[in-house]
């Protein structure tokens, strides 16, 4: 059974760090983000907290759904998507979710800036898309409920 409220809770989270990182890209010139060390965390750790929501809520539906058993980050988008959560253009871009977030937790060492700036650029619309898949689902799949 999904848990509305959990969901609900990450969801809400979601969007404040969508609306950060929107900010970062529309304010922070590519200059300073490439020479100032706090900008690069900034925009690193917003991207890490977003990408950590997008895989709780996608992971809680997978198992409240009885999707299956996935062995990575990567095959929790793709059987959202088998399961009609998440359209097939949309599984095809968020699959490289996974590896980002793997990047920033585990191989900070290999981040590649440029790779971090466009995602800071292009990330939140994809962000948001997620956002509005799983409102939808959630609403559908309890649809006397606030």
């Amino acid at each position: 059974m999904i848990d509305r409220a959990a969901i609900c809770r990450r969801l809400h989270a979601l969007e404040g760090y969508v609306a950060e990182l929107r900010r970062l890209g529309a304010t922070l010139p590519r200059e300073r983000f490439d020479e100032d060390l706090s900008s690069q965390w900034a925009v690193e750790h917003g991207l890490q907290l977003a990408i950590e929501c997008v895989l709780d809520v996608g992971s809680h539906l997978v198992s409240a759904e009885g999707l299956g058993s996935p062995e990575s980050y990567r095959e929790v988008i793709e059987l959202l998507g088998r399961a009609g959560i998440l359209p097939a253009d949309y599984v095809a871009r968020a699959r490289r979710m996974p590896g980002l977030r793997n990047v920033l937790v585990h191989d900070y060492l290999a981040v590649d800036l440029d790779v971090v700036w466009r995602v800071l650029h292009e990330g939140p619309a994809e962000l948001e898309e997620f956002l509005r898949h799983v409102a939808r689902h959630v609403k559908a799949s309890a649809p006397d409920t606030p």
